[in-house]
């Protein structure tokens, strides 16, 4: 737990806790993520239960970043 961080291609996702599904090919971030190209787009998701898939089957990557449902959003 704490300080995770994950690299697919050019993409860096961080989160505090993290659990990897060998048979699925995924890992699963939880709690506050960030995610990151170097072309600066983000995608931020605060909040203990924000959470982040990335798949890493080759030819079918994919990361799907989810807000925590407790977070406000700001108005």
């Amino acid at each position: 737990t704490g300080n995770l961080v994950i690299k697919q291609k050019d993409r860096t996702i961080t989160g505090d806790r993290g659990l990897y599904d060998g048979i699925a090919e995924t890992v699963t971030l939880v709690g506050n993520i960030k995610s990151r190209r170097p072309t600066g787009e983000a995608g931020d998701a605060p909040g203990a239960n924000a959470r982040a898939v990335a798949c890493f089957t080759e030819g079918k990557e994919y990361v799907t970043v989810t807000r925590d449902p407790q977070q406000k959003t700001a108005k």
